[in-house]
């Protein structure tokens, strides 16, 4: 059986459906399956995903052995970098709830570095930039709190102030100033970063700080659902610039600062079990590297974060076939608990477990519930894993059929708890400080609900099932708060 599961191809007797059926009525079965998928996978010695390279077996230890045997003492160097860093980032967390969330969206705070000196901090200062300075470029940072590397030396923020005031250009034609925007809203995910490239990618409602505090409070008022413990950092521009040099790129002091810069701003237990993401992205489609689990990964979740932002900025690219924008869009790194499956699902996408989750689409203006789609949806899925072009590689095809085993029970699931949701929900609605149209996402492990996401409606998977006499288009972000400054920034 193992061998029929590992070899199956079209011209087998046994269907995806078939072998869905076999492993849905049979335990042992299924323990063949996704043994033989795991056999498969190293005998053909490929560890990346459909995704690529897989940064769990990639990431290279930072490396603190290496750098105490130096010339120079870069532990004792670096030290004051990490300390700046932290000192210049901001962080909110569901600990937080009871502080005030009018702070979300403050604008972004200048360095800590930037404060008055005494002579004698001043020349500590002057002689360990000189020192940094002096660093072979293979060992030298690439991130302090007052310094980064950058790919091109240029004013990215006011190529990006012109394109959009392209974009409202009234003497242009519709095709050209989509065409600006298009540009306009690439760069914000390629280019090098300056301090108002940062301010319009934080202005990106979709990022995790412009919605979880709002609902979380809301939640706190009527307890109708659970939310994973969560911590949000606005990363320190200079290490946002990371994940746009490429996690290929950066040396070992580098990652050691990025790292332990981690380890503190978030609080990390060595032991803990966590689920990392930007603020508007995580790499749920090759989950080995959203959920940091072992002592050895926890202490390079720094490295994960770059890898997870780097590959959202990738979508970005001009190279591929289809930009597509926005996943790299924010200034926020997240690490969150990992919520623990209670009921043991079968996994698709390297190790996400297949759980029920319920995608509700909301109107904050009226309050009301618009409606709500199963996240895992049929035709979605079978698409997704059996009619692309990458339909034959081998988590492809593990994936769909641990999809179609699952379906019944995701489908019946659904359908009992949807209006459940869908009322929990609109019993948040009248204290959900927001404005316009998002969706929330719910999932359910044994007898909890857990919110684990939100996003603006429009930009949702599945806005076309709003009936469209419902639809509202959201507000664009960067025309409504940056076109009036444009003056003012030089």
């Amino acid at each position: 059986m193992s061998r029929l599961i590992a070899h199956a191809t079209p011209e087998t007797t046994l269907t995806p459906a078939d072998l869905a059926d076999l492993i849905r009525n049979d335990p042992k079965v299924a323990e063949q399956f996704e043994q033989a998928y795991a056999n498969a996978m190293r005998d053909a010695g490929n560890n990346d995903g459909v995704l690529g390279p897989n940064p769990r077996t990639s990431t290279p230890a930072a490396g603190v052995a290496m750098l105490e045997t130096t010339e120079h003492n870069l532990t004792d160097l670096i030290a004051p970098i990490i300390d700046d860093l932290v000192a210049d980032t901001w962080t909110w967390s569901t600990a937080d709830l009871a502080g005030d969330t009018s702070t979300v969206l403050a604008a972004v705070q200048p360095p800590a570095s930037s404060t008055m000196f005494t002579a004698a901090q001043l020349n500590a200062a002057q002689e360990h930039t000189a020192a940094i300075a002096s660093l072979d470029p293979s060992i030298r940072p690439q991130a302090t709190a007052t310094a980064m590397q950058r790919d091109i030396d240029a004013p990215t923020g006011a190529l990006l102030a012109s394109m959009l005031m392209h974009t409202q250009d009234e003497n242009a034609d519709d095709r050209v100033r989509r065409s600006f925007y298009n540009r306009f809203r690439q760069g914000l995910d390629i280019l090098d970063l300056d301090s108002i490239a940062y301010q319009m990618i934080d202005m990106n409602p979709d990022s995790m700080s412009h919605w979880l505090p709002q609902l979380a409070a809301a939640n706190a008022l009527h307890q109708e659902f659970r939310i994973p413990e969560t911590t949000i950092a606005r990363a320190p521009l200079s290490l946002l610039q990371l994940p746009r040099l490429g996690y290929g790129a950066l040396n070992a002091t580098t990652h050691e600062i990025l790292n332990r810069w981690a380890e503190r701003v978030f609080a990390l237990e060595p032991q803990g079990d966590y689920f990392v993401k930007t603020g508007t992205f995580s790499s749920k489609f090759d989950f080995r590297n959203a959920r940091v689990v072992s002592p050895s990964e926890v202490a390079e979740l720094g490295d994960y974060l770059v890898a997870i932002h780097e590959q959202a900025l990738q979508m970005a690219s001009p190279l591929n076939e289809r930009i597509v924008y926005g996943a790299g869009t924010t200034t926020e790194w997240v690490v969150r608990e990992f919520v623990p499956d209670t009921e043991d699902s079968p996994t698709i996408y390297h190790g996400l477990p297949l759980r029920c989750e319920f995608r509700v689409f909301v109107d904050c203006d009226n309050d009301t519930v618009l409606t709500s789609v199963p996240y895992w949806e049929s035709k979605t899925m079978r698409h997704r894993f059996a009619a692309m072009e990458d339909a034959n590689h081998p988590d492809n095809r593990h994936d769909l059929i641990t999809y179609l085993a699952a379906e019944p029970k995701l489908k019946r699931r659904f359908k009992l708890q949807h209006r459940d949701v869908e009322r929990r929900i609109e019993r948040l609605l009248p204290d959900l400080d927001l404005v316009g149209q998002w969706s929330i996402d719910v999932m359910a492990d044994g007898s909890d609900l857990w919110l684990i996401d939100m996003a603006q409606a429009s930009s949702s998977a599945f806005f076309d099932r709003v009936p469209a006499r419902l639809r509202q288009p959201a507000e664009d972000p960067w025309i409504a708060q940056i076109a009036h400054a444009l003056p003012n920034w030089h």
